[in-house]
């Protein structure tokens, strides 16, 4: 398997330094703005992105206010990027996160307090058979 890029859109790691998984590469933006500037960075593209559809708008399309702006990011990402989300899944809005992700294309959704961002990395490029 060859290693991807991937964007983690949390605000619960800093923007900074691509840190790596295995073969994977995995940069953080904590803000969906700063996520439009790390996407501009890696040329307009990423093989994957990693995010928490709670994480804050912080000026990125700032003539709307979203409920749940890490999905809104995510879906205007396009192409043959992967798509994950890993947040906090409160109860009584799961199936509209799920619905909303898999309006997105998202792989799976994931609850950041059962599973690692490691696993949900691994997750989405694992071979299927």
């Amino acid at each position: 398997m060859d290693g991807k890029t991937v964007l983690n859109l949390s605000s619960n790691l800093p923007d900074g330094e691509p840190f790596q998984f295995g073969d994977h590469l995995v940069i953080n933006a904590s803000s969906c703005a700063a996520a439009d500037l790390a996407l501009l960075e890696q040329g307009g593209s990423v093989d994957g992105v990693v995010v928490d559809p709670l994480v804050p708008q912080s000026g990125w399309d700032e003539d709307k206010v979203y409920r749940y702006p890490g999905l809104e990011w995510a879906a205007r990402v396009g192409g043959d990027t992967k798509i994950a989300v890993l947040g906090i899944l409160p109860g009584d809005d799961v199936d509209t996160i799920a619905g909303k992700a898999e309006a997105a294309g998202a792989v799976g959704v994931f609850d950041m307090f059962k599973v690692p961002l490691k696993s949900v990395v691994q997750e989405m490029f694992a071979e299927r058979s």
